[in-house]
């Protein structure tokens, strides 16, 4: 090769060198860019140098419907004997097993007088006339406003209106027609309102004296006994359900002693003595709510929450709570609450 044609070509040599160079420095540059944009790029946000923004939200109200499952069972009253106090013939007998017995009942006729059922905590113990007082005159009473011969709330005073009410009951029972005396010859006691007969002891045309056992009362659900297998708060009013029958319930009595409750209970569980029922509010307890991140507990063992980033902080009670959510006193409903203090505040202490 001639000097000249070497000459010519050097230029055009080191142009490609150049060039060469040039193409690893912007290789070089933009892997080095490169490098840098990935590096930013992957940076996590969590750290970002910047303060989490303060989240504030208000204490909302909510309904809470308190529940729980318990465990229930009947009791039974002692099954009760009825007694006669006439002596006599019966001449008709109105009671047959399985009779429902309630009080102002013509249970049967002793000769020529009815006899009447009438329901109190005693039996009376002495015949009732004007100027007696005392709870048999109570009894006495009740069984005349029931019947309708007296038009007075009953206070245990056997004044002219129940003598007026007696002569009334006399008169139209068959024991005469202007007798004063409330005799318990024409009476048969019940211990409830109401009785059923299991089994009946007399006939017609039989003599009977007092003492005489008229009827056996078949066994009658006295109350319900509550198991509360948790501990129900006394706050409020309850209900229990059970076998389909609501009924009021007092928590923690442990006990349904109303007798129409105690009935219907009874007769929705037919054979079965024993169960479970749901005891619940019977109105919904308001509450205040507030997310979970926003109740703090401080070392000292307080549980507070906060209005804001530098607002002071509010003790707090949490009275229950669900998945998220903390149950605050209804009176903080409304005020402002910081959701998340922990990444917003720097003073988490609640005194």
């Amino acid at each position: 090769m001639s000097g000249d044609e070497r000459g010519e070509r050097a230029p055009h040599s080191w142009r490609l060198v150049a060039r060469a160079t040039l193409v690893v420095v912007l290789i070089g540059a933009l892997a080095g860019a490169g490098v840098l944009v990935y590096i930013a790029a992957s940076r996590s946000p969590l750290e970002s140098a910047a303060a989490p923004e303060p989240l504030v939200a208000k204490v909302e109200s909510v309904e809470r419907y308190d529940e729980a499952q318990v465990g229930i069972s009947l009791t039974y009253a002692t099954p009760t004997v009825a007694t006669a106090q006439a002596t006599g013939t019966i001449t008709s007998l109105n009671v047959a097993p399985g009779s429902d017995v309630h009080a102002g009942d013509v249970i049967m006729t002793v000769d020529a007088g009815d006899v009447i059922a009438y329901a109190s905590d005693r039996p009376l113990y002495r015949d009732i006339t004007e100027g007696d007082s005392g709870d048999d005159v109570t009894a006495a009473q009740q069984l005349l406003v029931t019947l309708g011969y007296l038009d007075a709330d009953p206070d245990g005073k056997a004044g002219r209106a129940t003598r007026t009410a007696i002569i009334a009951f006399n008169a139209t029972h068959g024991y005469g027609q202007k007798n004063p005396i409330l005799s318990r010859a024409s009476l048969v006691w019940l211990d409830a309102s109401a009785s059923t007969v299991a089994t009946v002891d007399v006939s017609v045309a039989q003599e009977i004296a007092p003492g005489t056992t008229l009827w056996e009362a078949a066994d009658a659900p006295l109350s319900v006994k509550v198991a509360e297998t948790s501990v129900i708060p006394q706050d409020g009013d309850w209900e229990i359900d059970a076998y389909g029958v609501t009924a009021a319930y007092a928590a923690g009595s442990g006990t349904v002693a109303d007798p129409a409750a105690v009935a219907s209970i009874a007769a929705a569980m037919g054979a079965v003595t024993d169960g479970v029922a749901t005891v619940r509010r019977a109105e919904p307890l308001v509450v205040g709510a507030v997310p979970s991140s926003a109740v703090v507990s401080d070392d000292e063992g307080r549980t507070c929450i906060f209005p804001s980033v530098d607002g002071a902080p509010v003790v707090v009670q949490p009275t229950g709570g669900d998945l998220g959510t903390v149950q605050l006193d209804p009176s903080l409903v409304g005020q402002d609450v910081l959701v998340n203090p922990r990444e917003a505040r720097k003073d988490l202490t609640c005194g």
